[in-house]
C-alpha cells in the first residue's frame, strides 16, 4: 500500500480549455521549428533514432509533431515508487498531492542561527528529522554543498547518507554526473528513486542532466523534469510566454524518455519565475506560484503528474513574517492546484539557506493544508440536527454530548507548534516563539527517533560504491 498523501479533489484551474489547447499547438510549433538544444551525444543519437531530425555539430533538434505527440501517449497517467519501508513507497496518481523536502546550497546552524555549508553530520541529523515528520512524504536533498569532501562526489555522499538515515522515498540527481552512482546505491539498498533533472532555459538540456534522465529512463524509473525559467531573462517575460517556453522544453524531454525507454514514469516540474528588474533578483512570490499552478493544469492535460519547487520563501529567518505568509501562500495555492509532488520544506532565503526550524515548522503547516483538502463531510451524522433539536437554546450545551466525544478529535487538526493558549500561558511556558518550539522539537526527535539501520552487506556494498565513484570522478 503506497503512502496515500493528501487528495485534492477539485483542483484550481487558471487557463481555460481553449488556452491550454492553444499553449499545447504553440509549443509543438516551437519544437518544430526552432528546437531544442542537446549537449549529449548519446541523447542525439537516440532522438535520432526516434525520428527528430538532428544536426550533431549544433546539438540542436527539432521535433516533428507526431513524434511529440507519439511520447505523450507513451507517457503512464501514473506509476509508483519504492522506499525501504513499503508504507513510504509513493503512487503518482491523479490528484494525489505529496510534500518534499528543498535543497539549498548552505544550512541555517540550529544553535547558532549563522548560514554556513553542510556537513556530513548535518545531512544525517536532517535526514533523521526528516523520516521522523509526518507531513514530510520524501526526502531530497536538502543540504548541496559539504564541506570536507571533493565537489565531484558531494551528491553521491548524500544520496548515502540519506539511504542510511530514512526509510521514505528519496529523490536521485544528475549533477556531475551522480546518476549513475545514485542509481547503483539505490539499487544495493533494493529501493527505487525519483529522478529529479533540470532543463536550462532557453530550450537547453546540458550534458549531465540528458544523461540522468536517460539512466532513470533506462533502470525504468520515473524522473520529474524540471524547468526554471526566469522570466524576463531566460524566457518571455510574460506569464504566459514563460508557460509556453517551458512546455516545450518539457516535452522535448519527455520524448528522450519515451525514446530510451516507452512507458517510463515523466513528471511535470517547474521552478519558474519572474526577474525583478529593479534589482536582477529572483521575484518570487504570487506570480511565481501562479506558473506553478498552471504547470499541474498542463500536466493534467497531457495526463501525467506535476511536481513544483516554486513554495519559495525570500525571507531570511524562520522567525521573519514573510517566511511565514509566502510559504503559507505557495503550499496551499500548489496543493490546492493539484500539484503531486510540492518540494520546498526547509527551504529559506530563496533557494539558498535549509533551515532545520523551518522544516519543522513546513511539517505542521502541511497538516493544516492535509485538513484543508479533506474538506467538510456532510452526512446524517455530522449534520447533527437531532442533537441540535435536542440541546436546544441556552443553557444548552455540547460538552456533555457522545456526539462531541466522538467527533471533535476527528474533525480538528490538532497542531504541536502552533500556540492556543493565553498570553499570559505564553509568558509562563518561556515566551517562545514558533521558531524556537520547532527548534526544541528538531531536538527531541534528534534525542528519540531512531531508523532502522541498513543490513551490514548492503552499508559495505554503498560504501563500496561511494569509493568507486570518487576513484573514477575525483582527479
Amino acid at each position: 500500500m503506497a503512502l496515500q498523501g493528501c487528495y485534492c479533489a477539485k483542483p484550481v484551474e487558471l487557463l481555460t480549455q481553449g488556452e491550454v489547447e492553444i499553449l499545447h499547438e504553440k509549443s509543438l510549433e516551437i519544437l518544430e521549428e526552432t528546437g531544442v538544444v542537446f549537449q549529449w551525444d548519446p541523447a542525439l543519437k537516440i532522438l535520432k533514432e526516434a525520428g527528430c531530425h538532428v544536426d550533431f555539430e549544433s546539438q540542436l533538434v527539432k521535433f516533428p509533431k507526431d513524434i511529440v505527440e507519439h511520447a505523450l501517449k507513451s507517457c503512464p497517467s501514473s506509476f509508483s515508487t519504492k522506499a525501504r519501508d513499503p508504507r513510504y513507497d509513493l503512487e503518482f496518481i491523479r490528484n494525489r498531492v505529496y510534500f518534499a523536502t528543498q535543497a539549498a546550497p548552505f544550512l541555517y546552524d540550529l544553535e547558532t542561527g549563522t548560514k554556513r555549508p553542510g556537513t556530513i553530520k548535518d545531512i544525517d541529523e536532517i535526514t533523521i528529522i526528516q523520516d521522523a515528520l509526518e507531513n514530510i512524504h520524501a526526502v531530497f536533498t536538502s543540504v548541496e554543498v559539504l564541506t570536507g569532501l571533493p565537489m565531484e562526489v558531494q551528491m553521491e555522499w548524500i544520496l548515502a547518507e540519506q539511504i542510511r538515515n530514512t526509510t521514505k522515498s528519496i529523490n536521485g540527481l544528475g549533477f556531475h554526473f551522480c546518476a549513475r552512482w545514485h542509481i547503483e546505491m539505490a539499487k544495493a539498498a533494493g529501493i527505487e528513486l525519483v529522478g529529479a533533472f533540470t532543463v536550462a532555459p532557453p530550450l537547453t538540456y546540458t550534458a549531465d542532466q540528458c544523461d540522468g534522465l536517460m539512466r532513470f529512463a533506462e533502470a525504468g524509473w520515473g524522473s520529474m523534469m524540471c524547468s526554471g525559467v526566469s522570466c524576463g531573462a531566460t524566457g518571455p517575460a510574460t506569464l504566459a510566454g514563460t508557460l509556453l517556453q517551458q512546455n516545450a522544453e518539457t516535452l522535448a524531454g519527455a520524448v528522450l524518455a519515451q525514446a530510451v525507454n516507452p512507458g517510463v514514469g515523466y513528471i511535470y516540474s517547474t521552478e519558474s519565475m519572474p526577474m525583478d528588474m529593479r534589482h536582477g533578483h529572483e521575484a518570487i512570490g504570487i506570480e511565481q506560484y501562479m506558473i506553478a499552478a498552471a504547470t499541474a493544469q498542463l500536466a493534467r492535460f497531457y495526463n501525467i503528474p506535476s511536481a513544483s519547487y516554486d513554495s519559495f520563501t525570500g525571507g531570511k529567518l524562520p522567525t521573519d513574517q514573510q517566511v511565514g505568509y509566502e510559504k503559507a501562500m505557495a503550499s496551499l495555492l500548489l496543493a490546492q492546484a493539484g500539484v503531486s509532488y510540492i518540494i520546498g520544506a526547509g527551504g529559506i532565503d530563496d533557494e539558498a539557506c535549509y533551515s532545520i526550524e523551518q522544516l519543522v515548522i513546513d511539517n505542521e503547516m502541511y497538516g493544516m493544508i492535509a485538513r484543508f483538502l479533506e474538506g467538510i463531510t456532510v452526512s446524517e451524522e455530522t449534520l447533527a440536527a437531532d442533537i441540535i433539536k435536542r440541546v436546544g437554546p441556552i443553557p444548552g450545551n455540547y460538552l456533555r454530548e457522545a456526539h462531541t466525544r466522538k467527533w471533535w478529535i476527528q474533525e480538528q487538526f490538532l497542531p504541536t507548534l502552533s500556540y492556543r493558549l493565553s498570553y499570559e500561558e505564553w509568558v509562563k511556558d518561556g515566551s517562545k516563539d514558533v521558531a524556537a518550539r520547532a527548534k526544541e522539537k528538531a531536538k527531541e526527535i534528534l534525542r528519540t527517533h531512531t531508523v532502522p539501520p541498513l543490513p551490514e552487506d548492503v552499508d559495505r556494498e554503498i560504501s563500496r560504491i561511494l569509493s568507486a565513484a570518487e576513484k573514477e570522478k575525483v582527479k
